[in-house]
């Protein structure tokens, strides 16, 4: 890698694998960016010469990763290489192809057969010479003798054969005698021969040893090989590192909860998630996009190493991962989704789903705005394609939701004028990619279905389009069959808006409203009044006359969960602390020691007394338990309302709005106004605003609203006033 300045890099090749061509690569490198198979990559040049030898220049856009970009060459070029060995060889006279371990393992057995070979061969030959020179030394002892019988010989064989016979020599021993030179007669050269008949008996006991040992042969190896080494080896001339495997962008990317948003002129963007913050139901939100014209249409929940399947009104979906979004801030417009998908220009996103390997889900249900309903398994999903079709189509339908189900569960549809059908997922048969479907819910004239939900939770959460809401128990909504008009699920309104959308929830989670002014929200679904069917619901997004609400999506928190669970544990910390000041836990031991000794012949009567006394400090024990945890709930549950509420609505509208609105100062308040004064101001303002609000949404005798649906007054709050008065000190200094 070369910095290449301004903020650009490349990549620089000074050397190529084996039978591996420049132009071959070069070629194959620029056909790859021709194709769009390989990004990143801005410019490439050779610079090869005699001189500098081989030098191929890669060089890469400002935003390409570098590692990421290498690792895709040396898996679509011939940067990196393998080749084929033929390792077959005779083993035992016979044809067989080895392994590594199997080759070593061979040769060294190999080696080793040299080496006894070797040895006893030369063993061989140091007995051979040992035996010629003990038959020397024996004659120059015997010279004389020797002479007289060579001398009454009368030829070579006659005197071989007669030393032979009389000294006991052997053939070689006597050949040797007769080709003995006179100069062996002379006393240096009979120390010479004792002094080799030395060298060469510890020879061969040497010899013998090694034969005889394994371990000596091993050492053997190892130090003709060290000797190999030292005399015919060099530096290795390339690198044996760790496999780190393939590198993608993924392992170079931080795994972040992201928001991914479509809207409905067709951008899309991923958004972190911490841009978001949470608000007190009834709220005016944070700034989410940047234009008014141009809604939010689809949210989704995800992290950034997800594949994500975008579902079209058309039956086609299409395959990318997370990152591939854009990422920006949280009030700009995004990219154009086809220049990020290859839909075309008369298609619109109806659905996103998540996933990371296919697994997590058995099957897809797929709902079209005439009602029909398609169920498919989620790994018919699974392919390289980056499109595919999800459902064939009638003549002027659309899909409208794609959920994603276990197979065991019930399926609810919900149509914009507030019907709403339960039906068991068993009643669907698995189909293929391209089937139709069958019909999920009967539709009245001029009614569409506009959402879905399954039984994974209890409660289901309705949203208008006028900012309105509920929660409603599944329990309320009987099953059916498959196919039916359904029964009431929102009471529909002029005032109230038609519904949409319907998902299932559960406390712990949190719901985010887009409307079509730009703005979002973020509050607890714990905050939405759980109602009967028939209710309207309440005010879950202040909304004004022009805005309507364009999209929702619920998202957990872990934040209640927290809460929650020291809230018990603080409460029983307390209850026990009570228990053991007031000496409970061993008024209890004494009530169970008595209740063990009762006397079994005794009468009821004599037994009522220790029975009563024990019931009536259970029952105190209970209330002290549930009366410690009451109050700890209730001190938390206060703690998180005035934060969230309160001094946390008044950062965001400051920190995060682009243009945001200062807060309005009391007037006729002068600058030496006491607090007592600011306050009494101040409950003046909030008796005169409920004053207004009240008579502004006086409703009809025909639209009054239900006893238990709360009233939205917007009320300023302490943090508003202290800070008018700060304003006001300001001013006047």
């Amino acid at each position: 890698m070369e910095e290449l300045g301004r903020g650009r890099s490349a990549i620089v090749v000074k050397e190529l694998p084996y039978q591996a061509s420049t132009d071959r690569i070069m070629e194959k490198i620029a056909t790859l960016v021709q194709d769009k198979k390989l990004q990143g990559i801005s410019d490439l040049r050779n610079e090869s010469s005699d001189r500098n030898g081989t030098r191929l220049v890669v060089e890469l856009k400002r935003d390409a990763v570098p590692q990421v970009v290498l690792n895709q060459l040396f898996k679509q070029t011939q940067l990196q290489d393998t080749f084929s060995v033929n390792s077959v060889a005779l083993v035992d006279g016979v044809p067989k192809v080895l392994s590594v371990p199997e080759l070593i393992n061979y040769y060294i057995d190999h080696q080793i057969d040299v080496i006894q070979r070797r040895t006893k061969y030369r063993l061989d030959k140091a007995e051979n010479r040992l035996h010629i020179v003990e038959g020397l030394l024996l004659a120059l002892n015997k010279i004389d003798q020797i002479i007289k019988v060579i001398k009454a010989s009368k030829d070579v064989d006659t005197a071989r054969k007669s030393l032979m016979t009389k000294f006991k020599l052997s053939e070689v021993q006597a050949s040797h005698i007769l080709d003995m030179p006179l100069r062996r007669l002379t006393a240096l050269e009979m120390e010479k021969l004792e002094e080799e008949k030395k060298e060469l008996k510890e020879t061969i006991k040497k010899l013998a040893a090694i034969l005889k040992s394994r371990a000596k042969q091993n050492t053997i190896l190892i130090e003709e090989l060290e000797a190999i080494t030292d005399k015919f080896g060099d530096e290795r001339r390339s690198r044996i590192v760790p496999d780190v495997g393939e590198v993608s962008i993924e392992d170079l990317i931080e795994d972040e909860e992201i928001i991914v948003s479509v809207s409905s002129n067709g951008y899309v963007k991923s958004v972190p998630s911490t841009s978001y913050k949470k608000q007190g139901r009834g709220g005016k939100g944070v700034k989410a996009a940047s234009s008014d014209e141009d809604v939010i249409e689809h949210l989704l929940s995800t992290s950034v190493h997800s594949y994500l399947l975008f579902f079209t009104d058309q039956g086609k979906v299409y395959r990318a991962k997370a990152h591939e979004i854009p990422k920006t801030n949280r009030t700009a417009r995004g990219s154009l989704i086809q220049n990020v998908l290859s839909m075309s220009q008369d298609e619109k996103v109806q659905a996103i789903i998540d996933t990371r390997d296919y697994e997590t889900e058995k099957f897809l249900l797929i709902m079209t705005e005439k009602g029909t309903v398609k169920k498919s398994k989620f790994k018919e999903f699974d392919s390289n394609y980056k499109s595919l079709q999800a459902i064939k189509l009638k003549d002027d339908d659309k899909v409208v939701s794609v959920k994603t189900t276990s197979g065991k569960e019930d399926v609810i549809l919900v149509s914009q004028k507030g019907q709403a059908i339960r039906f068991d997922e068993t009643n669907l048969k698995a189909q293929g990619r391209s089937a139709m479907g069958v019909r999920g819910i009967k539709l009245r004239e001029g009614d569409k279905v506009v959402g879905a939900a399954t039984s994974r939770d209890e409660t289901l959460l309705f949203i208008t389009a006028k900012g309105y809401g509920k929660r409603t128990k599944l329990d309320e909504f009987r099953r059916a069959g498959r196919g039916g008009l359904g029964v009431k699920a929102l009471k529909v309104t002029e005032t109230k808006g038609n519904l949409v959308g319907a998902r299932s929830v559960d406390e712990d989670t949190e719901v985010m409203l887009m409307s079509t002014g730009g703005t979002a929200i973020r509050c607890a679904v714990k905050q939405i009044k759980q109602m009967s069917r028939a209710a309207q619901g309440v005010r879950v997004m202040k909304l004004s006359s022009e805005e309507e609400v364009s999209a929702f999506i619920p998202i957990v928190t872990l934040v209640l969960n927290f809460v929650v669970a020291l809230t018990v544990v603080l409460g029983f910390s307390i209850m026990w602390v009570l228990l053991v000041n007031a000496g409970v836990p061993q008024g209890l031991e004494d009530i169970a020691r008595r209740l063990a000794l009762l006397d079994q012949d005794a009468s009821l009567v004599g037994n009522i007394e220790p029975l009563f006394t024990g019931l009536v400090s259970l029952a105190a024990v209970y209330m002290l338990t549930q009366t410690a945890i009451a109050t700890v709930g209730a001190f938390f549950y206060n703690l998180v309302s005035d934060l969230v509420g309160g001094i946390e609505v008044v950062v965001l509208e400051e920190s995060h709005l682009d243009a945001p609105e200062k807060p309005q100062k009391v007037k006729n308040a002068p600058s030496n106004e006491s607090k007592e004064t600011v306050m009494m101001s101040f409950v003046n303002s909030i008796k005169k605003a409920r004053a207004d609000r009240t008579a502004e949404q006086t409703p009809s005798t025909s639209d009054l609203p239900r006893p238990d649906v709360p009233r939205d007054i917007e009320e300023p709050t302490l943090m508003d006033v202290l800070k008018n008065e700060e304003n006001e000190e300001d001013d006047s200094l």
